[in-house]
């Protein structure tokens, strides 16, 4: 059977579908005319020229050689609308949904990507057409590559073009297309060529000497004096633009092209994209409905009378899906036949414990498991004294990064797959991950996040889930004792509130509150809100001023809510079996991709505060034996604002050991270094990591209790020291609005769609989230990185320690006493060499008998 091969022109297709359709939004209300003309195309190609291969190539924005070669290669062009430049995501998550192959690469342009697949693909015995218009792209033709331009007017029609076609259109052979292209150059691409000499004349050059060295080499003989001297003159322009013009044919790819393959009809996913988008009319123009019914993918899905079938299934398929419900388990090897196991999520280490030949699917190295969310799979089994073996796929990680969040996995799989859940029916669950999963790899490789996914998220899981299964040792006693101590401040502190209010009232009341602070004692009111005047934190400390009692709510409310939320709820998470609390760590919970935790929430807990720090004592070490040891990274998001930035004074600052904030104190506040105060170093702090973290100096000056003024000043002050930060955050802030996104140095993008929004608001913050994002976000993916790099060396060299909790920038481990000093070196090397920054990562680690005796 023959093999074909097609690969389109992404970019230019984008660029041609926005301007040839008028504004069309979807049902979300995004603008989607470049995606609908997109998706036209991409049907038709399947119609017409029925591929058993397809990739498309699109553009990256970073610079690429050329760029280098001649600075101004492209710079006529306009910057792309900001309407084109948010589709192309939705471009490429349509493409993904098609299950074709995604193909681009920072530094390198589609011509370069497609004309590498063309001669991989002629070595593979190929028949290949290239879909492009772009004239640059006949130079690749050859007997068994093609190219397919659409013709105008043509309504979906193409023309296609061999060694023939090309010479009959353009004039010259394609041997001969860049050496055309480098005498006329290219207006388009901004490529000079040689003054004086347009397209007629190049054709003759070249028909009558062959190539640009040939043309040269015989330019004697040419008997027009003038043309004569213009070659002469431009020889070097001449050679520079046929340099710009020459595709590269051998760059790097990252898949082979027996990986492209495509099917006969869209899959199910594509069809739901294009029903997503609102498609009708182009999915009834082939005969589909975008109205499916409610579970059209349940279709055929029936329950199997046994297990064994299932296993029977996924031993020949190397494949399981396995989905944890509260009230059971779903498997399945593929899309039609599932089982589904009744037992409550409580009992599932139990299960597994004394499983039948189910579980040893998941410990079998051959069967890929699949689920929407391992990890509590993977830590029952952990508790269970067992352990996952084999490649594994989390869609729940793979969905985060390709923006596609879903916080169930009912609105996960009815996002991708339409209709509505079969609520009587958990078990199709399983059937439903077996049709989605293989579009995933196409979608994470739409975002470059493909990479991340495998050695960085999917790694982590299992570290993540021996911690869970781990657990931390709690006091319990000092835990009471504490609780019942503060329960007495916090009644005094409430007497001492009415006696400053000179009235009782509830202080837990927002309209008893207002009541006090607005009517009773005048005070100037703050926002309003649909139930009355706030009395939120940020209207107390703005009243701070104007009155004692509003500083009394604060710290009455500290207490209560450190009260409520760690010491009377602690207790009651204590696992009854081992004495430990066993928080869940939730790889997705913030977008820079920070780690979150709930059931207890442990990075909330308020260590910037006397108390907060105190709580930390309640955190032990599982018995007299053992030791905590914590091991926190110094000023990280500083380092990599350094780093990313490469301003010369902070990276020279970070050699030098100078401290920061002291420096930065010393110049807001124009005194000598030795004359800082605490209070002028701790205000410079704030500044620091503010501008680290996009803050406005409304902003600043709210954390800090100045006036706006004020705080421009001390924002001023930083940027006069270290100016190279100010042209990072523009440089920045300029790529974020042209590519709709920010990356980490690791490569997690977050999208940016509101930093073109028109409201100021809106706008705004979103370019304080694109300028946290890759310093919070970098700093999220090191100490990642490390807790990988650290769980493998712990289990390969067999200690006894455990890493046991992760907060921000700090991880704790637990083991015995005697292992804490080499514990210590292993864990500060691990964390400091995780990646090679500008500036050394520093990391301070100590150990004692809890977390607070370990950080202090």
């Amino acid at each position: 059977m023959s093999k074909k091969l097609v690969i389109v022109d992404g970019t230019a297709h984008i660029y041609r579908a926005f301007y040839a359709i008028k504004p069309l939004t979807d049902p979300q209300g995004r603008m989607v005319n470049a995606v609908y003309g997109f998706a036209h195309m991409l049907l038709n190609a399947f119609d017409k020229f029925s591929p058993t291969h397809m990739v498309v190539a699109f553009d990256r924005p970073e610079p690429t050689h050329r760029h280098q070669m001649y600075p101004d290669y492209k710079a006529q062009r306009e910057a792309p609308p900001d309407d084109l430049v948010a589709q192309i995501p939705l471009i490429k998550e349509l493409v993904a949904a098609f299950q074709v192959q995604v193909c681009e690469k920072a530094g390198l342009e589609a011509d370069d990507l497609i004309g590498t697949l063309s001669r991989m693909a002629e070595k593979e015995k190929f028949e290949t057409l290239i879909l492009s218009s772009d004239k640059d792209l006949f130079q690749l033709v050859t007997p068994k590559v093609h190219i397919a331009r659409t013709v105008r007017g043509g309504k979906g029609e193409y023309e296609i073009l061999d060694e023939a076609g090309v010479k009959r259109v353009f004039g010259v052979e394609p041997g001969y297309v860049r050496d055309m292209l480098a005498l006329m150059g290219d207006a388009s691409d901004n490529i000079p060529g040689v003054p004086g000499v347009g397209e007629k004349t190049a054709i003759q050059l070249v028909n009558t000497y062959g190539s640009l060295e040939e043309i040269y080499r015989s330019v004697d003989k040419i008997s027009k004096s003038k043309l004569r001297e213009k070659l002469v003159d431009n020889q070097a322009l001449a050679e520079q633009s046929y340099a710009l013009v020459k595709i590269i044919e051998d760059v790097p790819i990252a898949f082979q092209l027996k990986e492209c393959v495509v099917g006969k009809k869209l899959p199910e996913s594509g069809f739901h994209a294009l029903a997503g988008f609102g498609f009708k009319r182009l999915l009834m123009s082939r005969g589909m409905s975008a109205g499916a019914p409610a579970a059209e993918w349940t279709k055929g899905i029936e329950a199997a009378t046994t297990i064994a079938d299932v296993i029977t299934r996924a031993q020949k398929k190397k494949q399981v899906v396995i989905e944890i419900f509260p009230q059971g388990i779903a498997l399945a090897a593929d899309a039609v036949l599932p089982f589904w196991i009744a037992a409550p999520i409580e009992t599932l280490p139990e299960l597994l414990r004394h499983g039948g030949d189910w579980v040893s699917l998941l410990t079998d190295k051959a069967i890929k498991k699949i689920s929407y969310d391992m990890k509590p799979l993977v830590t029952a089994l952990f508790k269970a004294g067992l352990e996952m073996a084999g490649p594994y796929v989390d869609l729940h990680l793979a969905a985060h990064l390709i923006d596609l969040p879903s916080n169930k996995l009912e609105q996960f799989i009815t996002r991708v797959l339409g209709g509505a859940w079969p609520e009587d029916r958990p078990e199709a669950a399983a059937c439903a991950i077996v049709m989605i999963a293989p579009s995933m790899d196409n979608r994470l490789a739409a975002v470059d996040g493909g990479e991340l996914y495998r050695t960085l998220e999917l790694p982590l899981l299992p570290v993540l889930a021996k911690m869970e299964a781990m657990g931390v040792a709690i006091d319990v006693k000092a835990l009471e004792e504490m609780s019942q101590a503060m329960g007495q401040e916090i009644g005094v502190l409430e007497k001492v509130v009415w006696e400053i209010a000179g009235v009782e009232f509830n202080l837990r009341s927002p309209q008893q509150l207002a009541e006090i602070l607005f009517e009773r004692l005048g005070l100037l009111p703050g926002k309003k809100t649909k139930t009355g005047r706030s009395t939120g934190v940020d209207v107390l400390e703005n009243l701070t001023d104007q009155h004692p009692l509003p500083a009394k709510l604060l710290e009455f409310r500290q207490l209560q809510k450190l009260k409520s939320t760690y010491l009377d709820v602690l207790p009651g998470l204590i696992d009854q079996r081992d004495k430990r609390i066993h928080t869940s760590f939730h790889q997705v919970g913030a977008a820079t991709g920070r780690l979150s935790s709930s059931e207890p929430n442990l990075q909330n807990i308020p260590i910037r505060t006397e108390r907060g720090r105190v709580l930390r004592k309640m955190f032990i070490a599982g018995n007299s034996e053992k030791r905590i040891l914590s091991a926190d990274y110094s000023q990280i998001e500083l380092r990599l604002l350094a780093h990313l930035s490469q301003d010369k004074q902070m990276l020279k600052d970070f050699v030098d050991k100078l401290d920061i904030h002291s420096a930065t104190a010393a110049d807001i506040f124009k005194v000598p270094l030795e004359d800082v105060t605490t209070d002028m170093r701790r205000q410079a702090k704030t500044c620091n990591f503010g501008i680290a973290y996009g803050v406005s100096p409304y902003g600043l000056s709210r954390q800090l209790r100045i006036p706006p003024m004020r705080a421009k000043d001390f924002i001023d002050g930083f940027y006069a020291r270290y100016p190279g930060v100010r042209i990072y955050l523009d440089h920045l802030l300029e790529a974020a609005r042209e590519n709709g996104y920010v990356e980490t140095l690791m490569g997690r993008r977050r999208m940016t769609p509101d930093i073109l929004a028109a409201n100021r608001n809106i706008r705004e913050a979103a370019e304080r989230m694109a300028i946290n994002t890759p310093v919070q976000g970098s700093a999220a993916d090191i100490i990642k990185k490390a807790m990988i790099d650290i769980d493998q060396s712990l289990f390969a060299e067999t200690w006894q320690s455990r890493m046991i909790l992760q907060v921000h920038d700090e991880l704790l481990f637990e083991g015995p006493e005697a292992e804490m000093e080499t514990l210590k070196q292993t864990v500060v090397e691990k964390m400091s060499g995780v990646v090679a920054l500008r500036v050394e990562l520093t990391v301070e680690a100590a150990w004692g008998r809890n977390w607070m005796e370990a950080h202090t």
